[in-house]
């Protein structure tokens, strides 16, 4: 059964890896005017490589310290790779930088090439060998076979055909078995006279045929494919571990770059802001800050961004922590994506990670604030988890990061890995880690309680503060107070969780209010008596007390202190609101209630002028009375007539 992998080179400068792949492939991967007058592989080159039934599509990458940047682009997609020395040059900081990347971007099969072995002494190659062994020490490359070579003389070229041989073995059985969405990182773009547009990369991840439409991603356009190539030959399919020459349709070559990459359409979905585990090379001078400004290679793009550490201020040489990207500019990734961090400049590798979240949230424990203590062991238990943690612990934490919106099984492939998620989401429910949000009658959100109660301490603070700087009031506009989060969703969405935390016991909601329900009112002496005296006057009018104009004269006090006492004394059950400006006193309305259902015909309806007199009152109190009876439901209004609605 015929497999392919891509076997990548790394190394220095003028190390020999394009003269070795030419040793091995026949093909002089250097394709430019200035690569061939220089002698120095500036773009990446590729080869084909047959072992029996193993097809290797080889990037051979340039060694140059300017060139980094493309020997990163090239390296996306690696399944082997050959770190090459020279034997007559030894190690030089292109060497460590690469076997730095390599480890970086998650290789975990590789073998150690010394070249030039025919410009040496045969008692020097032991020394440069054990100065690389040194050097992998701690790294995939610790165990790896070490192949001498002469792409002159041809010296070694059997034998690391066969060690290739033995590698791509253990690569193979590496390999993901599940079926996986197709995914491809651009490397280079061109046009082709009567063709059009032609995207070369590395296929990462599942299969593509002739004819299939497929999105560019970060761009978001879709395109058809027109024609395959696999290595100069046409071909229906390509798949995973291939290298591809696409044809594209409908698109134009200057629309595309290097750093998009083309994927099943809905697989990829880009986003400004990535959360990382991050690592530390232990060789920097200097610790990596928070906000510092850095580039970041994902895929086969380069981009800069501001990087924020999540629960600290620094990482050290050698240490390892969480961090959020904010990107320059949307970018695609997925889950466990390796990536490398560089320094703005001086440009040099400083750090690599892996994508824990592909489409984060912003995470506001960077300098672990008292305000958001609550808030940071499930954030960073859940970054833990999606480090190390099993399927089921993946989705839980997944669940977590978004918040309060919604994340599809599609979702949770791209952002925690697991394929099919259904399981582990109904686990989760029956578990009650998850609740379920009806926001419609037809769609439930399933919301971590842990995001539910991150935003409790929210809501809950910001009440409390309203309570404070209002003693007297005990309930708040409810539509005010939900505007305040409405970041965190729609107002439907915020309905469906305030009611959530009244179910609790957390919320006092009643006509469009909202509040606390430990939190009642801090009066003052005079406030109590002054709330006593407008009870008295509100009680000795009957059915036809002093509208709150009325009090607001007679006691002398500004509106608005009056509002909030009477709200008191209407929480305390003392009065009923009527309507804006009628207080009736509870007792009074009791009275009305019972004087209406002894004196009404069962089945009669009343106009407002019988009800005027049953009550024996004038129309400027029986109005809105009898508003207030329809709107608590006591009564029925049918065109002029009013009805007893248990009757």
């Amino acid at each position: 059964m015929e497999q392919f992998l891509i076997l990548g080179t790394a190394g220095h400068i003028d190390h020999g890896k394009t003269s070795l792949v030419a040793a091995l492939t026949g093909t002089n991967t250097d394709r430019l005017p200035e690569e061939k007058k220089r002698g120095i592989t500036i773009e990446l080159g590729f080869a084909h490589l047959q072992i029996d039934d193993v097809h290797m599509g080889i990037v051979d990458v340039p060694g140059h310290e300017r060139f980094v940047r493309n020997m990163l682009a090239g390296a996306t997609g690696m399944d082997l790779a050959m770190l090459i020395v020279a034997a007559d040059d030894s190690i030089k900081p292109q060497t460590i930088e690469h076997l730095d990347i390599l480890r970086y971007l998650d290789i975990q099969h590789g073998i150690i090439v010394i070249t030039k072995c025919d410009l040496v002494d045969e008692d020097w190659l032991p020394l440069v060998e054990e100065e690389v062994r040194s050097l992998t020490t701690g790294t995939f490359l610790e165990n790896s076979t070490v192949i001498r070579t002469s792409a002159e003389t041809g010296e070694g070229i059997k034998e690391l055909k066969s060690a290739l041989s033995e590698l791509a073995s253990k690569a193979i059985a590496d390999l993901p078995t599940e079926d996986e969405p197709f995914r491809m990182a651009i490397d280079r773009v061109f046009s082709l006279e009567g063709h059009g547009t032609v995207v070369t990369g590395s296929v990462s991840a599942g299969t593509v045929t002739t004819g299939d439409t497929v999105e560019i991603q970060p761009l978001g356009e879709e395109v058809r494919i027109r024609r395959l190539q696999n290595h100069f030959s046409e071909v229906e399919s390509v798949g995973r571990g291939q290298r591809a020459a696409i044809n594209l349709a409908g698109i134009h070559h200057d629309e595309i770059g290097r750093g998009q990459e083309l994927a099943d359409i809905g697989h990829l979905v880009p986003h400004a802001l990535i959360t990382i585990k991050l690592d530390v090379l232990d060789s920097i001078d200097k610790p990596l800050k928070n906000r510092e400004r850095v580039r970041v290679h994902i895929g086969t793009s380069e981009i800069m961004a501001t990087m924020r550490l999540v629960g600290s201020k620094a990482l050290h040489p050698g240490e390892s922590g969480f961090a959020q990207l904010f990107l320059s500019e949307p970018a695609v990734a997925t889950w466990n994506q390796p990536l490398v961090i560089r320094k703005e400049s001086p440009v040099s590798t400083i750090a690599g990670g892996r994508v824990l979240d592909c489409h984060a949230r912003r995470i506001r424990l960077s300098d672990m604030d008292v305000d958001v203590q609550s808030e940071a062991q499930p954030i960073m238990s859940a970054l833990a988890d999606l480090v190390g943690g099993n399927e089921k612990a993946r989705v839980a934490a997944s669940m977590l990061m978004t918040g309060l919106h919604e994340r599809t099984e599609s979702d949770l492939a791209r952002t925690c890995g697991v394929v099919s998620a259904s399981d582990a989401l109904s686990e989760l429910t029956k578990d009650g880690i998850l609740y379920e949000c009806k926001v419609s009658p037809t769609h439930t959100i399933l919301i971590h309680v842990d995001a539910l109660e991150v935003l409790w301490e929210r809501v809950n603070k910001y009440l409390n503060r309203l309570h404070d700087e209002n003693p007297l009031q005990l309930m708040f506009d409810a539509a005010s107070v939900r505007s305040r989060f409405e970041y965190v969703g729609s107002a439907t969405l915020l309905n469906h969780v305030f009611s959530y935390f009244r179910s609790l016991g957390r919320l006092t909601v009643n006509a469009g209010k909202v509040g606390l329900p430990d939190r009642g009112p801090q009066l003052s002496k005079n406030d109590k008596k002054l709330m006593a005296d407008l009870i008295e006057r509100i009680n000795s009018g009957g059915v036809e007390p002093p509208f709150a104009k009325a009090l607001e004269s007679e006691t002398g006090t500004d509106r608005q202190r009056l509002d909030q006492l009477l709200a008191v004394a209407e929480g305390n059950g003392d009065i009923v609101k009527i309507s804006e400006e009628f207080y009736l006193a509870n007792i009074e309305a009791e009275k009305v209630r019972a004087k209406l259902s002894e004196n009404w015909e069962k089945g009669s309806g009343k106009t407002l002028a019988e009800v005027r007199d049953l009550l024996g009152t004038t129309r400027k109190y029986v109005v809105p009375l009898c508003e207030y009876l329809d709107h608590t439901g006591f009564t029925v209004r049918k065109d002029d007539l009013r009805f007893l609605s248990n009757q």
